[in-house]
Parts: C-alpha cells; sequence; structure tokens
C-alpha cells in the first residue's frame, strides 16, 4: 500500500486504500495459488500436494513488508503509530495471510527504529503468531540481513543472521549472512531449533512443487494461455473501466470540454509527460516498459497513448505535439521547463476556460 505519489518504486503495489490493497492481493494470491486447503504440517517432511493446495504448485510472494511505501524515500526509515499500522498497513498482510499466501518478503528499511530483517514484533509476534501466517519469509533483495553490520545493529555478519533467524527470517537472499550459521549454531549462540525451522518453512514449499521429484517440467497447457487474447481483452477493458475523469468543465468562452477530443483539421493537441509513449523517435523507451509493468514483458508490443493520439491526429487532419517533461523514475528535471513553456505557449492560443 502506498500513498507518496513522487515514490520511484510506486508500481510495487496496488494503491492507497488498505481495503482494496486486502482485496486485489487474495486475489492474487488465490488466483496463483488456486483456494486454500489448509496449512501444511508442522514438520518439514514431505506431505501430499492436495494438502497445500487445489491446482499447479505456485507460490505467492507479497513484498515489501511493513509499511514499505511510508517511507519517505526507498528503504527509508519508518514511523508510524500502532493504529495507523495495524488499521491501515497491516491490514493487507493480515488477509494475504489469512488467504494461504506462502512467502512474503521483508522490506529494505526500518521500523519505529527497528530493522525489518531483525523485528520479532512484527515477524514472529503479529505475522506468525497473530495473523497465523505459515509461509516463508524471504529477505529482501539487498544483502539487507548482512546490512544489519552496516547499520551497528549486529557487530559482525554472524550477528546478523542469528537476529534474522530469532526473529523468523527464513532465508538470506544473496547468501551472505545465513552461511554462517553453521559455526553460530556450533557455538551455542543460536539454538539449532531456529535453523531447523526456518530450514522446514523452505523445504515446506518445495516438496509439493515437484522439485525433489526427479525433471521438474512446467504444465505447458498453463503457460499457453498467458498474454492471450481473451486476456488483452480483459485488460483493455479493466483500463477502460477503471478510468478516472476529475474535471472536464464547460469553458467560460463556451468552448467544448476537453474531452471526448474533437480532432479537426489544422487543430493542434499537445500531449505532455513521460508516461505518454516514446520520444525521439526511440523504439523502445521506459513508457513502454512500464506499461506492462518494470519487471516483466520488457519489448512486448505496446500502443502508447503518444501513438494513438498521432494515429488519430493524422487521419483528423491535426497535429500533435509532444514533450516528455521527466522521466519516469524522477531522476530527471531537466525536461520539465520545455513541457511548461509549451503548454503555456499553446494554452495562449485556445480558450481553456
Amino acid at each position: 500500500m502506498g500513498r507518496t505519489r513522487r515514490w520511484w518504486r510506486l508500481e510495487e503495489n496496488f494503491g492507497e486504500d488498505p481495503a482494496l490493497v486486502a482485496k486485489l492481493g487474495v486475489a492474487m494470491a488465490r488466483g496463483m495459488q488456486g483456494q486454500p486447503v489448509g496449512p501444511p504440517a508442522a514438520q518439514p517432511a514431505p506431505q501430499p500436494a492436495d494438502r497445500y493446495f487445489d491446482g499447479d504448485y505456485v507460490a505467492c510472494e507479497a513484498k515489501h513488508g511493513f509499511a514499505y511505501l511510508a517511507a519517505a524515500e526507498d528503504g527509508g526509515p519508518v514511523q508510524l503509530g500502532e493504529r495507523t499500522l495495524m488499521d491501515a498497513y497491516m491490514r493487507p498482510w493480515r488477509d494475504f495471510a489469512a488467504a494461504g499466501g506462502r512467502e512474503m518478503m521483508a522490506s529494505h528499511q526500518s521500523f519505529n527504529d527497528v530493522p525489518s530483517h531483525a523485528n520479532t514484533a512484527l515477524l514472529t509476534g503479529v505475522m506468525r503468531e497473530r495473523f497465523g501466517f505459515w509461509g516463508g519469509i524471504i529477505a529482501s533483495d539487498d544483502s539487507d540481513t548482512a546490512h544489519l553490520v552496516d547499520i551497528r545493529v549486529a557487530a559482525n555478519t554472524s550477528q546478523a543472521a542469528a537476529l534474522a533467524v530469532r526473529a523468523r527470517m527464513d532465508q538470506d537472499l544473496h547468501c551472505v549472512a545465513f552461511p554462517t550459521l553453521n559455526d553460530t549454531v556450533r557455538s551455542g549462540a543460536v539454538n539449532a531449533s531456529f535453523v531447523d525451522r526456518a530450514a522446514g518453512n523452505v523445504l515446506r514449499q518445495k516438496f509439493p512443487a515437484g522439485l525433489f521429484d526427479g525433471a521438474w517440467r512446467p504444465n505447458a497447457s498453463r503457460l499457453a494461455v498467458l498474454d492471450s487474447p481473451a486476456h488483452r481483452a480483459l485488460a483493455r477493458r479493466t483500463a477502460t473501466e477503471g478510468a478516472v475523469l476529475l474535471v472536464n468543465r464547460q469553458p467560460a468562452c463556451g468552448a467544448a470540454p476537453a474531452l471526448p477530443l474533437r480532432l479537426r483539421p489544422g487543430a493542434a493537441l499537445a500531449v505532455v509527460g513521460p508516461n505518454a509513449g516514446c520520444f525521439d523517435n526511440a523504439t523502445a523507451c521506459a513508457a513502454t516498459d512500464a506499461a506492462c509493468g518494470g519487471y516483466s514483458n520488457k519489448g512486448a508490443p505496446v500502443v502508447t497513448v503518444l501513438e494513438a493520439l498521432r494515429e488519430a491526429a493524422a487521419a483528423a487532419g491535426a497535429t500533435v505535439r509532444a514533450a516528455q517533461g521527466a522521466s519516469i523514475d524522477n531522476r530527471t528535471m531537466d525536461l520539465i521547463p520545455e513541457a511548461v513553456w509549451g503548454s503555456i505557449r499553446r494554452r495562449g492560443r485556445r480558450c481553456l476556460g
């Protein structure tokens, strides 16, 4: 759940409303995993697959917990009161756990001065004990367990791994800190039961997926339906019905409202913003990647807003002027003056009300 619009990783959340985010998270988990059949046995031994799920096995992982987008910047510290935390930011996690979600990723930042990867109160007290989450908890993808040393919470990587595994972390991405657990257990600094429990949570995801049964192959029939015409039609319908127009006033000078567009010969249309499409005749750009999601499906065929408007304008004898204004990730602001000046200059040529 995110409410900071300028945050450049805003695409990693479903919105700002906790009820909506919770509904979408549950739908995502059940859509990928099937309906929950019930938690597995506590021991890490292999269990019949049908006790875990009602279809092909997929472990749906939600990220990042907790209140990640409440920070002012990526990985920045978060300070929240108990009521805001539980009523807003933890509601989607509660519902995800109840829906049988199998994986979650801890966030980069500290929460109320406690790093997420060593936060026993949230990982164990809230997620495990209060919400009944039985899935795996994985470290975030920036060696954050080892970073407990950098922020002086732990004296060394061995102590960092001990803090994380005691807090109920199960996996350590980049494998920097957790390899030290063998020596830490032998020294008596960590009880072996913590490591056994973490290993059990990891193996419990892998056995029903058939990863230890020999050659594993994906279900070709399910892969074949990805990006099907039906999926594209549903995506288009969702985009159409999900669009919200906040203002469409009748201008004071009597001109027509802004929408629907009435492209006439000689008319000029200004398109401003980095999400509009590709600028400088680029064949691939951040806007086309963003349309598919920033982490997947790069290079997929996408008709951008700018392309569609240019095609419609050409057919009507109108022209389209475009200005990028900024980059999608907000790392450069050099192009904003051009976009602002272009908008002001064009505004003087027509009545906007």
